[in-house]
């Protein structure tokens, strides 16, 4: 049997209609509907903003998991095309490539970068990993666990993978140093970003999804201590941090389940990027 290291993408050139399950549905505030969005990705995978940007545009590339790929948003509400917006409307031609996909890790977002992203030599790349890398840190064999998701090797078949309550992090600090010298080395300045996450046990709609509070509480301790690595990581060696765990603490209603982005939240880290980027980077 012929093995694969797998590239966390949808494909090239994709025209699809991407309906939300009634299973997933189940686990939103409402704020998502049972609807089709519009996912069309370009000729190296990266999903479409609806906007015609010319070809000598600058490129600002955005890797990282679900919640970067902004699945269950409109085309054109999405954070992305947002950004390209607001660049756009400062005067600075800038395309956003967004390169998110469910259950991509740090690894993944590695062998995505050196694979597809380098050859493209973009003004920046954002990493927004986080959620995924929990999963990994919290299975026995972490990244290299068989999970479907996890697995960076294709399979054929999902596997049952053994799990612990203890998140371990100390391999995602090591792809963290990686990805950020394997960038330098091309030439390519990084901007790393903390996940927003809702946080509050006292929400309506936590309430209403847990009988015990206390798993809730477990979850987001486990995303304060990832985002708090990428944080000091981010200073202890002066790199350009987009701290969206802290500058949107108290944004709740910017998503649809816990840290997933509804139309609504897609604005707000759309401006809070632009900010960032607008600042730190030289057009």
């Amino acid at each position: 049997m012929k093995r694969f290291i797998k590239l966390k993408e949808w494909g090239v050139s994709v025209n699809a209609l991407m309906r939300p399950p009634d299973s997933y549905l189940e686990n939103t505030d409402g704020s998502l509907r049972s609807e089709d969005f519009l996912l069309r990705t370009d000729e190296n995978g990266f999903i479409r903003t609806g906007h015609h940007v010319p070809a000598d545009a600058e490129r600002i590339v955005i890797l990282g998991d679900s919640v970067p790929e902004n699945l269950y948003v409109h085309e054109g509400k999405r954070a992305w095309p947002l950004l390209e917006r607001l660049f756009f409307t400062n005067n600075k031609l800038v395309g956003i490539l967004n390169g998110g996909m469910s259950g991509a890790t740090m690894l993944h977002t590695i062998n995505c970068f050196i694979n597809k992203v380098v050859p493209l030599n973009p003004k920046a790349v954002v990493v927004m990993n986080g959620i995924s890398d929990i999963e990994a840190g919290l299975m026995k064999d972490g990244y290299w666990s068989e999970d479907h998701y996890v697995t960076p090797i294709t399979r054929q078949t999902d596997v049952a993978c053994p799990r612990t309550q203890q998140l371990r992090l100390e391999q995602r600090e090591k792809f963290l140093q990686i990805f950020h010298h394997m960038a330098a080395v091309h030439g390519v300045p990084v901007v790393f970003t903390t996940v927003a996450h809702r946080a509050d046990p006292d929400e309506p709609f936590i309430r209403q999804m847990y009988g015990d509070i206390s798993e809730f509480q477990r979850k987001v301790e486990y995303r304060r201590l990832m985002n708090a690595q990428t944080r000091e990581y981010c200073r202890k060696n002066s790199l350009n941090l987009v701290d969206l765990e802290n500058d949107l603490r108290s944004e709740g209603n910017i998503f649809y389940d816990e840290y997933h982005l509804n139309e609504a939240g897609s604005a707000v880290v759309a401006l809070q990027l632009y900010k960032r980027l607008s600042s730190c980077l030289i057009f």
